[in-house]
């Protein structure tokens, strides 16, 4: 490249020419009024405030990522905000609601996503359809215990929705305040006795089997240790 520049002059002033031209035009334009921000787009219904005044500067000025942050930090259970530019003067910020999986009590019952985010919005009864993690604790000051037991039923719900989702579809409650031994609650009324969550894959294998073999017989069941090779079925007559 530098032999034919040196061969060619003229070729090398022509590009440093469009070069400059084309840089010109990018400067001048970042300060025209075509591209002065006239409207910032918030989402419907939103609460999130601007912090600073932003009509009247150039699009190019402002700092997507930062402003994104900032947003973001005033509601910090938002999944994502995003701000994009929509040529020639409008900037637009869309959020991403956090997907709920499953609900923890923590005076009323609140929503939590898969990550263990908990959404702020309380209801006095549990929430219809959004399987509940029991026992968790979640909120007592300084006990990280409750944040890994938040995290372990969330597993346990991941597993379950990976590996047995017709028996997922049925849990309505996870317990795992004892690591050793899980406790399922299924149709509200059965309880599945479950060990660790290591054992966790062996066991839901077995609780696939013995619902296959219920099913042959109707009974009227209280429990289901799968915790043996050989479930144990408790009726609900047993004392």
């Amino acid at each position: 490249m530098g032999r034919s520049a040196v061969r060619h002059p003229s070729t090398l002033l022509l590009c440093a020419v469009l070069g400059l031209c084309a840089w010109a035009v990018w400067a001048h334009g970042g300060q025209a009024d075509i591209f002065r921000i006239a409207e910032v787009k918030l989402p419907a219904h939103s609460s999130l405030k601007l912090r600073e005044p932003l009509i009247g500067e150039s699009m190019w000025s402002v700092d997507l990522e930062a402003l994104a942050e900032s947003l973001h930090a005033q509601q910090p259970w938002l999944k994502e905000v995003r701000v994009t530019r929509q040529l020639p003067d409008t900037l637009r910020i869309d959020t991403v609601e956090r997907r709920p999986v499953a609900q923890v009590q923590m005076g009323g019952w609140h929503a939590v996503d898969g990550e263990g985010v908990i959404l702020p919005q309380a209801s006095a009864a549990p929430i219809e359809g959004l399987m509940r993690l029991g026992d968790i604790g979640v909120g007592r000051a300084g006990d990280a215990g409750q944040r890994q037991a938040l995290q372990r039923g969330l597993r346990v719900r991941a597993r379950l929705s990976r590996s047995a989702p017709t028996v997922a579809r049925r849990i309505t409650e996870i317990n795992v305040a004892d690591e050793q031994a899980i406790r399922l609650l299924m149709d509200d009324a059965i309880e599945v006795r479950c060990g660790s969550e290591a054992e966790l894959a062996v066991h839901l294998q077995r609780l696939e089997a013995a619902l296959k073999t219920i099913a042959k017989q109707p009974l009227a069941i209280r429990y289901i240790d799968v915790r043996f090779s050989e479930p144990v079925i408790g009726p609900s007559t047993s004392p």
